[in-house]
């Protein structure tokens, strides 16, 4: 992951949401503390796509807030990392700006990567259950 190929507002959502997990104690940066900055990012994207599909931001956060709290705690002296499931997130949102044929990692990218994430991923099944899914994010996104 080279963070200079990410946009200003999609490296804000990466530093807030390893101040987060910091602060919550948590082992690893996962893509829940992604998503929750992202559905609450002033000024983002990713608030305006949710609102243009008829989702409230904030009940999705509210969501997020809820699986983070279930995330376990480490105590002591440990380094943060990035789970691996989150570095697949920034590897497939990554793919999205080739296939784009964008510059930079986005946010939008970011969203996409996580609905489209597969198997048992909090994240993406918290998206999924208001109808958030990869395919809706492009057509908002296309609109």
């Amino acid at each position: 992951m080279n963070i200079n190929r990410y946009t200003e507002k999609a490296q804000e959502a990466i530093s807030t949401a390893q101040q987060i997990a910091e602060r919550e104690k948590h082992p690893q940066l996962e893509p829940e503390h992604l998503l929750g900055t992202l559905v609450t990012q002033k000024g983002g994207v990713v608030p305006d796509v949710l609102r243009k599909m008829q989702i409230d931001p904030a009940v999705v956060g509210t969501e997020v807030q809820q699986a983070l709290a279930r995330l376990p705690k480490a105590y002591g002296d440990s380094q943060l990392g990035f789970s691996p499931r989150l570095r697949a997130i920034f590897a497939k949102a990554e793919g999205e700006t080739e296939r784009f044929k964008d510059e930079f990692v986005s946010t939008e990218h970011l969203l996409l990567a996580i609905a489209g994430e597969t198997g048992r991923s909090p994240a993406a099944d918290i998206l999924n259950r208001h109808g958030v899914t990869y395919d809706k994010v492009l057509e908002t996104l296309a609109a």
